[in-house]
């Protein structure tokens, strides 16, 4: 029997993934967003994903940045061009094997 545990990560680098932009935008569009919002050096700090095609023709982008900044966007969420678009945390599962 597998059991999963989910892990936490305080000063760790986190996966978002941001979605509902609509399908104009860019993935350049993403990254001034942030820049804007978070004011830092993206290519430092932040990496980000392609784009992906995500259902009602929008589209989704991965990004990993620290456990603080991710959860400023996961409350406020990220404007890209005119759409505020939701973040949700990436939740990393670990497999424990049962002990005998």
């Amino acid at each position: 029997m597998n059991v999963r545990k989910a892990d936490n990560n305080e000063d760790k680098s986190v996966t978002l993934h941001i979605r509902g932009r609509d399908e104009e935008s860019t993935r350049e569009d993403v990254i001034e967003s942030l820049i804007q919002k978070l004011g830092m050096d993206i290519k430092r700090q932040i990496r980000v994903g392609e784009l992906k095609a995500f259902r009602n023709n929008t589209r989704a982008v991965s990004i990993t940045l620290k456990d603080k900044q991710a959860s400023l966007l996961e409350r406020e969420g990220l404007r890209v061009g005119l759409t505020t678009c939701r973040a949700e945390r990436r939740i990393k599962f670990k497999k424990m094997h049962e002990i005998l």
